[in-house]
């Protein structure tokens, strides 16, 4: 038999050799896929490490300007200590000091958190005794609520609805697996108020910090060690803490007398203060339908898959409504689902994926009118899904919202590139011996390292060659129809941002004229970028529209400040516009160029895509830098042109010579005839 000859390396040919091989990699991808599916982590963004660690502490009662000098300057100077910290952000409101530490992108966040942990025990000691336990953590918007409940009930209202919150709901939902915290919000929580009379206080010879320190101590249980018996030890415990509010009015406190031959004696706090047992000031409020009630906020692990999580929550609810933990009058409506969200966007993917396989096997039906290949399409289209799932397990990966477009873009491309594969093997297929040597040869063909151009236009004389059914015709593929919406996307984006920046500047100057003139500066700006674009064959995309918006408000400051420099000399100095003119443009020579210099020096090594990442934002690097580049050079010379041409333009002056040339020439038309 015949072989066909294959030059250089071929995977395909390789592939049909090892046809059992390629048959059980094929095989082994589908079952990791199916199975990596179901274990994959299911998130809506991606797992970001964000150089930033969150200080938050709670000091009730305490006034923002006190708290600015007893807790945030000393936590400020703590922290920033830590290592690599490069700014320390502050907050601080009543009852509240809030504190964010930022650190240079690429670190190792979880030491710098051991380490602001470690600054922040070191400064401990500087902070009032008063403060609640602060909460330091690693800032990520990925844990964001995944899901939050408003409750609301008929027999539980205000007070009593936030206890059953706090002490029943939230604990059982925070037992669930995968479930980091579950924060409650709305109503007012317990409080008892302590009012002390200080005349009362003053008259008893009784300070007020001998007060809070016989509070402080008495409310709390102490251990009482063990009781040793013959059979057992059992523990023991003093129980102190107050239960309520009489409790507290009897609380007893000694007196010194103000002799020494007077003994001391005992007051109860119920003689110089009042005890009164109620709700903290309410500073948030829940409401659902113009209703009171009480938000649950769920927080997942980082590591957890969302809607198993979600799920969880939901399973539990049922539970504990059906054991009658929740009473029956109270309603829990659900506010906020991520998993929602997730499982709609899975399933966009899926019916992407099925609608992908319905039109790859009809375009493999209309254009090369086989069953065979329609099989092989729609075994392509779910092998690539599922082994890219399968390799986003492997690296670490979630399938979150950019994750999940991404995986939509590539059914996209896999079946692009799956039609135009089977539609040259079909058609190289009847020109060797069997139909196995025309798939090798012609698979090895693309291994070959062509230009895309080349690659391009054979498939397009190849799609010209076949003669189609009436009623059937050729459409551009969706990268095609996706880079015309980008192109139209770039001329309307670019002439709405002329036109904006075109009125900013007319209302400034109350003229037409002066932001006409700086405005042509613009296309001097789109023409250098589209020349960059072209010297470094750079295609148009969202990256590029982004730096044509971006390149649009950076290019006209060198003719507002040509511009402005002339109006200014003019109107100074008394002086004609040619002249102001002349003297602004060596003046604002400098300024110009050292703003330019500095702006496309800064996006050169952004346009040369050095740095890890860098190629997403090239494009725009590239379009900034060269718009830049040759629109200044250009603007030093035709602005101040045209800001005399415009400003002196008067018709009848110009028409004037243009007449007297033309009958100077139809004078000497008619002595030659």
């Amino acid at each position: 038999m015949q072989q066909a000859k294959v030059s250089g390396f071929s995977v395909s040919a390789i592939a049909i050799r090892q046809h059992i091989g390629t048959l059980m990699l094929t095989v082994a991808v589908i079952v990791m896929g199916i199975y990596f599916m179901t274990t994959i982590q299911v998130d809506l963004l991606p797992a970001i490490t964000y150089p930033r660690i969150g200080v938050r502490l709670e000091a009730p009662g305490i006034s923002p300007e006190v708290a600015v000098d007893e807790i945030t300057r000393p936590l400020e100077e703590a922290l920033s200590a830590t290592e690599n910290v490069v700014q320390v952000f502050s907050r601080t409101r009543e009852g509240q000091v809030s504190l964010d530490l930022f650190f240079e992108p690429g670190g190792d966040i979880d030491q710098a958190l051991n380490d602001a942990t470690a600054a922040f025990n070191r400064g401990r000691g500087q902070l009032p005794e008063t403060i609640e336990e602060p909460r330091l953590f690693k800032v990520d918007p990925s844990q964001l609520p995944i899901y939050e409940l408003a409750l609301t009930s008929t027999s539980l209202q205000g007070k009593d609805l936030r206890v059953f919150a706090d002490e029943e709901l939230s604990r059982e939902l925070s037992v669930i697996p995968g479930v980091a915290a579950v924060d409650v919000s709305g109503a007012a929580e317990e409080e008892v108020r302590v009012l002390v009379d200080l005349k009362r206080l003053q008259a008893l010879n009784i300070g007020l910090t001998d007060v809070l320190n016989e509070l402080t101590e008495r409310n709390q249980d102490t251990s009482g060690g063990r009781i040793l018996g013959q059979n057992s030890e059992p523990l023991t415990r003093t129980v102190g803490r107050f239960k309520d509010a009489k409790e507290i009015e009897n609380l007893s406190i000694e007196v010194s007398s103000p002799t020494s031959t007077t003994p001391p004696h005992r007051v109860y706090l119920r003689d110089f203060a009042e005890v009164i047992d109620g709700t903290e000031d309410q500073r948030v409020s829940v409401y659902l339908n113009r209703q009171p009630a009480v938000k649950l906020s769920v927080q997942k692990q980082p590591d957890a898959n969302t809607i198993t999580v979600v799920e969880g929550v939901k399973q539990r609810i049922k539970q504990l409504q059906q054991s009658g933990l929740i009473p029956a009058d109270m309603v829990l409506t659900a506010t906020t689902d991520e998993s929602r969200f997730i499982r709609n966007s899975l399933n966009d993917v899926i019916f992407n994926a099925i609608s992908g396989a319905l039109l790859a096997a009809a375009a493999v039906l209309l254009f090369l009118g086989s069953l065979r290949q329609t099989f092989i399409i729609s075994l392509a289209i779910p092998l690539c899904s599922l082994a890219a799932i399968a390799m986003m397990k492997f690296f670490g990966l979630s399938l979150n919202v950019f994750s999940l477009a991404g995986l939509t873009l590539g059914i996209g491309q896999a079946i692009d590139t799956s039609v135009v594969i089977l539609e040259n093997i079909s058609e190289k297929a009847g020109k060797t011996p069997n139909q196995r040597e025309g798939g090798r040869g012609r698979g090895g063909e693309g291994e070959k390292q062509r230009m895309i151009e080349n690659a391009i236009a054979e498939v397009n004389q190849v799609l010209k060659s076949i003669k189609l059914p009436e009623g059937v015709s050729i459409v551009p593929s969706s990268a095609q129809e996706t880079n015309q919406q980008l192109q139209d996307a770039l001329k309307t984006l670019g002439a709405l941002a002329v036109f904006l920046i075109f009125v900013v500047m007319a209302v400034q100057y109350n003229s037409l004229l002066d932001p006409l003139v700086i405005m042509f500066t613009v296309p001097l700006a789109l023409a250098g970028g589209i020349f960059g674009l072209y010297i470094t064959k750079t295609a148009i995309g969202a990256t590029v529209i982004v730096g044509v918006v971006l390149l649009v408000g950076i290019v006209v400051n060198a003719g507002i400040l040509m511009v402005e420099s002339a109006n200014q000399i003019r109107e100074e100095e008394n002086c004609t516009r040619e002249i102001a003119i002349l003297k602004a443009a060596p003046q604002r020579l400098r300024p110009i160029m050292m703003t330019t210099v500095t702006t496309i020096l800064g996006l050169f090594p952004l346009a040369l895509g050095i740095g890890e990442g860098s190629e997403f934002l090239q494009p725009l690097g590239i379009v900034v830098f060269f718009g830049m580049a040759i629109a200044t050079l250009m603007t030093l010379f035709i602005i101040p042109c045209l800001y005399i041409l415009l400003h002196e333009f008067q018709p009848g002056k110009w028409a004037k010579p243009v007449l007297m040339r033309l009958r100077y020439l139809r004078k000497n038309l008619k002595r030659w005839n």
